[in-house]
């Protein structure tokens, strides 16, 4: 089954993503909405209890990555979840937003909390992208608010940059700068204004010259004592940087922006990916990469960004949701169990998981050419290296291209186009008691249908060349195994498949 959409604005989305971060949000709202509130607390207990954060609600950052996923639920169903947008906007900004010049988003509801410029450029981004999908101005009228704030924290010290906070003037701060250039872009997107670009052209040529690497990669600080980068080039950094040089290549149509966000992607997945496809790190910092490697892929068009990122996903899912659907702060770089009911969870890290699942869902447009790798097999699963002939591939809809595939040696390669937005089936045919199966590349099994009786398998991501023996096991040789329900054996006959565009 091979699922469309366009980007951004959906016909539909990608079904399995979608309801994952579907229903994370819905757990957030279950144990960490304040009661007879729009906002959240920081962490629920699995006795009930909420806590942490300021004077019982979540610090500024959890609620802009919140407000982020509210983001994607508008865009998915914007009937539904408009309304749950603007009231959490309006609270946020009645709670959080210190009235007193300069102004800004405090890191606590408290009169007292903090001033971070990070924290502001978080949620500066948020607001440009509700107003970029709803057109209500009292989005862009924020986020014109929340980005003056935030370039009051540049200076020439250093040559340029932004601190972090308003009280520590010790260090220039990558996320703040690189966010700055993120919120600057959109608003110049949405308003035309000339400054806006100015000032992401300068912020990001001090970054590009300060604390960038040759490999793409953000050092976290420039050291004004010292006059040095320092600090682990961290996975969100990597990521608003990318997604920042695609606004540019937007922009300007400048080819170099758009390499250099490749470069930056090329040197992300082998950095912050482990063997196993997941990522490693902390998801209130992974989601970062997540966009800008969707967003990426809708770029260049090319299927390793888009596959490494559902990739994960799928692990994600099936290695560190809890029994009741919580998620832990490490996205693979831990040791927790699967199965382990977690005892509390914290707000800032179901968000992040909630917002990839839906950005993630919202990413394969359709007319995208992928190969797929058609096996003929014989009844007893193996792969019949003796046929040769053509077979056609259907689709439910009927939009995919080609229709028709020539096998050589039992195999072919092809790319395959989705012309028509929606749910797909790509359909195999029996040929003299040959089975056609897609199995390579990155589909995922939904069910098998074994001695005429359907019977769920489970998502898996299916490793290359996959065999099957007539039980339904997947040989151990291949790298993969896995019993259906049938211990009795039979032919598989009917592959239910689902590339979730790849």
């Amino acid at each position: 089954m091979v699922e469309s959409l366009e980007p951004r604005r959906l016909l539909t989305a990608i079904p399995t993503l979608l309801a994952w971060g579907q229903n994370v949000y819905q757990k957030i709202n279950a144990s960490l909405q304040v009661s007879g509130s729009n906002l959240y607390a920081e962490t629920a207990s699995i006795n009930g209890t909420q806590s942490g954060g300021d004077s019982g609600f979540a610090y500024v950052w959890p609620e802009a990555i919140l407000f982020r996923v509210l983001d994607d639920l508008v865009n998915i169903d914007p009937t539904t979840y408009t309304p749950v947008l603007r009231a959490c906007s309006d609270e946020l900004y009645a709670r959080y937003w210190q009235s007193t010049a300069p102004g800004g988003y405090r890191s606590g509801v408290s009169a007292g909390a903090a001033l971070f410029y990070d924290d502001n450029s978080h949620v500066a981004g948020a607001l440009a992208e509700a107003y970029n999908l709803t057109g209500d101005p009292v989005y862009l009228s924020r986020a014109i608010q929340t980005y003056q704030f935030i370039l009051s924290g540049e200076d020439t010290a250093g040559g340029g940059g932004i601190y972090f906070s308003v009280p520590d003037h010790t260090s220039k701060d990558a996320i703040s700068t690189l966010q700055a250039v993120r919120a600057g872009l959109l608003l110049y997107q949405m308003t035309g204004q000339a400054q806006y670009l100015s000032d992401a052209t300068r912020l990001y040529t001090w970054a590009a010259t300060h604390i960038q690497q040759a490999n793409g990669l953000f050092y976290q600080r420039f050291v004004l004592t010292s006059g040095t980068a320092q600090g682990t080039p961290l996975i969100n950094a990597a990521g608003i940087g990318l997604s920042s040089n695609l606004l540019f290549y937007d922009t300007t149509g400048d080819g170099a922006y758009l390499r250099e966000a490749q470069l930056i992607g090329r040197t992300s997945v082998p950095r912050y990916f482990n063997a196993a496809g997941a990522i490693n790190d902390e998801g209130y910092w992974d989601f970062e990469l997540v966009d800008g490697l969707n967003a990426l892929y809708l770029h260049d068009q090319a299927p390793t960004w888009l596959n490494d990122v559902t990739g994960a996903m799928y692990w994600l899912h099936a290695n560190r949701e809890d029994p009741n659907g919580h998620y832990g702060t490490l996205w693979a770089r831990d040791t927790y169990t699967p199965g382990t009911v977690r005892t509390s969870w914290n707000m800032i890290n179901q968000a992040a998981v909630a917002e990839s699942y839906l950005r993630t869902a919202a990413f394969a447009p359709t007319g995208t050419s992928f190969n797929v790798t058609v096996l003929a097999e014989d009844s007893a699963g193996y792969l019949a290296g003796g046929f040769n002939g053509t077979v056609p591939l259907s689709s439910s809809p009927g939009g995919i291209s080609p229709t028709r595939i020539t096998l050589s040696n039992g195999a072919a390669t092809i790319p395959i186009t989705l012309t028509v937005a929606g749910t797909q089936q790509a359909g195999d045919e029996v040929l003299q008691k040959k089975e056609l199966h897609v199995l390579r590349g990155t589909w995922n099994v939904l069910k098998t249908e074994t001695d005429g009786k359907a019977e769920t398998v489970g998502d898996e991501n299916l490793p290359t060349g996959l065999t099957f023996s007539p039980d339904g096991r997947v040989l151990a040789e291949s790298g993969l195994e896995h019993d259906t329900e049938s211990p009795t054996g039979g032919v598989l006959r009917l592959w239910e498949l689902r590339s979730d565009g790849k």
